[in-house]
């Protein structure tokens, strides 16, 4: 948990500690005791989303770009897992629909 801590802080990312009655009362299923909050008026840069041609760009600009690519991923955890695994093997970019996924 730490680790995710410091990585969050040197992100810049606002941290904010809570009972884990608060966490169960903001998400529908497990938090495994950490919940991000996305405010609704973030940007795409803000999250760490490109446009369609800036991610053509990247990978026509890389010898060695590697895209996970999900369809149908509905559960939090899969997700997560799904995300590890792609930081862990280096993946360029994950994409994912915006609707119907976690």
């Amino acid at each position: 948990m730490q680790a995710l801590l410091t990585l969050a802080r040197n992100q810049g990312v606002s941290i904010s500690q809570a009972e884990k009655s608060d966490l169960d009362g903001r998400v529908s299923g497990r938090h495994q005791g950490v919940v991000a909050v996305l405010h609704a008026g973030a940007t795409a840069d803000a999250i760490g989303m490109m446009a369609e041609g800036e991610l053509i760009d990247r990978v026509t600009q890389s010898a060695e770009a590697l895209l996970l690519i999900l369809d149908g991923v509905t559960d939090p955890h899969n997700l997560g897992a799904c995300l590890r695994s792609a930081d862990a093997a280096g993946v360029t970019a994950v994409i994912f629909p915006k609707d119907k996924s976690a």
